[in-house]
């Protein structure tokens, strides 16, 4: 990837806040992002699904964590 010419974008399924597994952590996406940030390769993330930014029945706790990391001033 370092010399390529394509822009690398990590996903991320935000929708699984809160299920079983990893994601039953409220900080998984956030770590995640920080984890990716350390790499200038990736360019950007993109989250799986929107409506998971506004249902309140997905981990209220994580998703308050992500929503301060991506809007804090840099």
């Amino acid at each position: 990837m370092k010399d390529s010419k394509i822009d690398l974008y990590i996903g991320h399924g935000a929708y699984r806040l809160g299920n079983e597994g990893e994601f039953e952590n409220p900080f998984e996406i956030v770590n995640q992002l920080k984890y990716a940030n350390q790499y200038p390769v990736v360019k950007g993330n993109v989250f799986f699904t929107y409506k998971t930014f506004i249902n309140k029945d997905k981990s209220e706790k994580g998703m308050n964590e992500l929503k301060k990391l991506l809007t804090r001033r840099v």
